[in-house]
């Protein structure tokens, strides 16, 4: 865990609590920092929050039609993979999701299926 990168963002976060693209894009990037590899591409001189929302924008723009842009959720964290240099982590681009919406990752277990009991005698 790279805590010298997870200050840095946080310091960033910190400057604009209200909004909630930085925040979320923020949290994405702690948590790819709990990894040592991926925290210190984060550290590296030169790379910002700021400069990964800046990432977004720009797959926004590459995205917009019309007057509007849609990106999903991978192309969002791609962007700022990329920008930082870190490879695709799935798992974390769904945590980060799930903690958008407010949800936890908890698997969902289909209930068990009833018992049938069958007598060929009720056929005839």
């Amino acid at each position: 865990m790279n805590m010298q990168a997870i200050e840095k963002i946080n310091t960033e976060m910190q400057k604009n609590p209200e909004d909630q693209y930085t925040e979320i894009v923020g949290q994405y990037i702690i948590d790819r920092c709990t990894s040592d590899t991926d925290g210190a591409l984060v550290a590296k001189e030169g790379k910002t929050l700021a400069g990964a929302m800046t990432a977004v924008m720009e797959r926004a723009k590459k995205a917009k039609r019309g007057n509007y842009a849609v990106l999903l959720p991978e192309q969002v964290f791609g962007a700022v993979d990329e920008y930082f240099g870190m490879q695709t982590d799935e798992e974390a681009q769904e945590r980060a999701m799930m903690a958008a919406c407010g949800a936890t990752h908890t698997p969902v277990t289909p209930p068990a299926a009833k018992k049938v009991a069958l007598n060929l005698a009720d056929f005839l």
